[in-house]
């Protein structure tokens, strides 16, 4: 499990390894273009949360597993694909790899 440290929020959002890495060149893409997203996830016990990711917002990415994740470039389509058509992404609930919409149909 990797963590995202978003700005000062007292909670870091836990997001699996894989997704992280995917998720990480999709902030990049955004960010560096100067656009901002939203991102959601469920928390067991917590509801749904979501938060505005903006290049102006630090942000803090950590990866548990020493050995370096490559982003699955599939996933990175189908998020970049999600934040183009909604200005968001959708983490899934649970421990479940991430499936974007084109996956879904």
């Amino acid at each position: 499990m990797g963590t995202l440290y978003y700005s000062a929020a007292q909670y870091p959002i836990r997001i699996d390894d894989d997704t992280l890495a995917s998720l990480k060149v999709v902030l990049e893409r955004r960010l560096e273009a100067g656009l901002g997203m939203t991102l959601s996830w469920s928390e067991a016990g917590f509801g749904r949360s979501s938060v505005w990711l903006h290049p102006t917002i630090p942000i803090r990415l950590h990866v548990d597993d020493a050995v370096s994740q490559t982003a699955a470039q599939d996933d990175v389509d189908a998020m970049m694909l999600e934040v183009e058509q909604s200005g968001g992404i959708v983490l899934p609930d649970g421990q479940e790899a991430w499936m974007g919409e084109v996956e879904r149909g």
